[in-house]
């Protein structure tokens, strides 16, 4: 397997408009549980690269649709403790920061705000797999993202499916 596909949850990329769901890999929401899907699918599959898609919050108002991140933070993660908790891929794309909480105040070291992807980032940083990340943002961070985020899950879809016909246009 050259490509393997991974998102949180089934509903920010369902089955019925995946056009490659044997390729397709859902974690659950969290670092943890994505951290130990991508570990499997590496074991298992062995991909030459790994695509997590999903959706987002975004930090700045002129963002939106789907937003290629090459930046990537633990926000959960104390600096004091660790000196280095930022990974690269891509230093022109955007900045996400993860963590196993959902973000109802703007951040200011970031673009963007997610569950899943600083793990998945780490997991293909230590077994040397390609790495790219596209979120589609479905709200802006507020009070009220939960329930926006919500009601915009369904405008991502033409965006994946974009963008992973792209992919495998160009791994063949």
């Amino acid at each position: 397997m050259d490509i393997a596909i991974i998102v949180a949850l089934e509903k920010e990329f369902p089955h019925k408009i995946n056009p490659f769901p044997e390729y397709t890999f859902y974690t659950g929401i969290g670092k943890v549980n994505a951290a130990i899907t991508a570990t499997r699918i590496i074991e298992r599959y062995e991909p030459k690269t790994i695509i997590n898609i999903g959706t987002a919050g975004s930090c700045i108002r002129k963002l939106q649709g789907l937003v290629e991140c090459g930046i990537f933070i633990d926000r959960d993660i104390d600096k004091k403790f660790v000196n280095d908790k930022t990974i690269i891929t891509n230093r022109n794309k955007a900045i996400i920061s993860t963590g196993d909480s959902f973000v109802t105040k703007k951040l200011e070291d970031c673009h963007l705000v997610d569950m899943e992807a600083y793990a998945i980032a780490k997991v293909c940083e230590i077994n040397d797999v390609d790495f790219k990340c596209y979120k589609y943002i479905t709200d802006y961070v507020g009070n009220n993202s939960t329930e926006i985020w919500e009601d915009n899950i369904k405008e991502s879809h033409s965006s994946f499916v974009k963008v992973i016909y792209d992919h495998f246009q160009n791994s063949i």
